[in-house]
């Protein structure tokens, strides 16, 4: 018999549920569940690749992208975007991908984002603008502990910011994917002393780089109404 798969691989497995809507659903399922005790199993593991995952992807977005201007509220601290309006529902994704219908149940371009997020993990995604540590230490918190938390919140926090990249590179693009693979191996070699940290510090920082989106690709919908003082 060959050697067991590493643990990390159930999360690399699971990444074409995020780029593949059409997979068997008996498949899809247990790769989830994989997912779900792999972390269950190593949760903070869990949570350093969930947020390494929302970095990368956040680092990419444009400079002039508004979700960089969101930030915690000082007094509840809960995610806030620009003129203090909610950070975490449908409204975010607006500028660059208007609703169409009613109903976002049935809004094709914008179901992914139906029915929006919970304010921890909001809170994830304006942390993820700052750094990897910020960022894991808010899912840390959120948690207390909780690996179903870490699954819940991480994801949301990760499919809030994986729907922001694809509005900019459309469904094939693959950055997601390729971040996915690179921190759910990187982040385990690190937390069980495979790897030291710094190794791999000047590789995150290219790849990123390599990735970031122009800021002449921030191109809003002219009919976007958008939140107080956002223009």
């Amino acid at each position: 018999m060959g050697e067991p798969e590493p643990p990390w691989m159930t999360a690399v497995r699971w990444a074409t549920t995020t780029t593949e809507p059409i997979l068997d659903p008996a498949y899809r399922h247990r790769l989830e569940s994989d997912l779900e005790r792999a972390i269950e199993a190593d949760p903070e593991w869990g949570i350093r690749f969930y947020t390494g995952v929302c970095v990368d992807i956040a680092s990419t977005l444009p400079g002039v992208d508004p979700w960089r201007q969101a930030t915690i509220s000082p007094e509840t601290g809960q995610a806030v975007a620009t003129g203090g309006m909610p950070f975490g529902t449908v409204i975010d994704h607006t500028d660059l991908c208007p609703q169409v219908i009613p109903d976002l149940a049935i809004d094709v371009a914008l179901v992914a984002t139906f029915p929006g997020i919970e304010p921890a993990a909001a809170a994830i995604v304006v942390h993820s603008f700052t750094s990897h540590e910020v960022a894991a230490q808010a899912l840390r918190t959120a948690a207390a502990g909780d690996p179903a938390v870490i699954i819940e919140t991480g994801f949301q926090a990760l499919r809030w910011l994986l729907f922001r990249r694809r509005n900019y590179g459309g469904l094939l693009d693959m950055w997601g994917f390729d971040s996915i693979w690179f921190r759910a191996e990187r982040e385990w070699k690190v937390l069980h002393g495979i790897e030291a940290a710094d190794d791999s510090l000047t590789e995150i920082e290219e790849r990123q780089e390599d990735q970031r989106i122009d800021d002449t690709d921030y191109d809003p919908d002219p009919g976007w109404i958008g939140r107080p003082g956002q223009h």
